[in-house]
C-alpha cells in the first residue's frame, strides 16, 4: 500500500485510538525505509458544520505535534451518507458500486477530499501538481 487515508473524528477517546494507530504507521512503515509506504495521511471525519470550537484547533496542534499531516478539506456529518436503495428506484449515496447523485453529492466535500488525495499521490508519485 503506497498510502493511507485515515479520517479522524473529533470524538476523543475515538481520536487518541486513531492518533496511537497512525503514530504507529508513521514511526514503523512510513518512516522506514526498507518499506514502500510514502505517506500516512489524516482527514477530519462526521464534522458538525455548526460546531467550532477551540478543540478542533487543539486536536491540530496535536496532530502536527506528531509529525501526522492533515488534509485540509473535512468531510461533514450528514444523514445523506446513510441513504440506502429503495424500492422505487432513489437516488444511491452509500454505494460504493454506483456514483452517487450530483444533488447528493453537492456540499459533501467528498469531492475536495478526492482532489486532495489525488494531489498528494500525482505530486509524490510524479513530481507534479494539476
Amino acid at each position: 500500500m503506497d498510502y493511507i487515508f485515515t479520517p479522524i473524528s473529533a470524538d476523543r477517546i475515538s481520536l487518541e485510538s486513531t492518533l496511537s494507530f497512525a503514530s504507529v504507521i508513521k514511526t514503523g512503515i512510513t518512516d522506514n525505509p526498507q518499506t514502500e509506504n510514502k505517506g500516512i495521511y489524516l482527514f477530519w471525519n462526521m464534522v458538525d458544520g455548526r460546531e467550532k470550537t477551540p478543540l478542533y484547533a487543539l486536536y491540530e496542534t496535536v496532530i502536527a505535534e506528531l509529525g501526522l499531516p492533515l488534509l485540509p478539506t473535512a468531510v461533514p456529518n450528514t444523514t445523506r451518507y446513510k441513504k440506502e436503495a429503495t424500492d422505487n428506484g432513489a437516488t444511491l449515496f452509500r454505494s460504493t458500486i454506483f456514483s452517487p447523485s450530483r444533488t447528493l453529492l453537492r456540499g459533501s466535500k467528498l469531492k475536495e477530499l478526492v482532489e486532495d488525495i489525488l494531489n498528494i499521490i500525482r505530486t509524490e508519485d510524479y513530481g507534479r501538481e494539476e
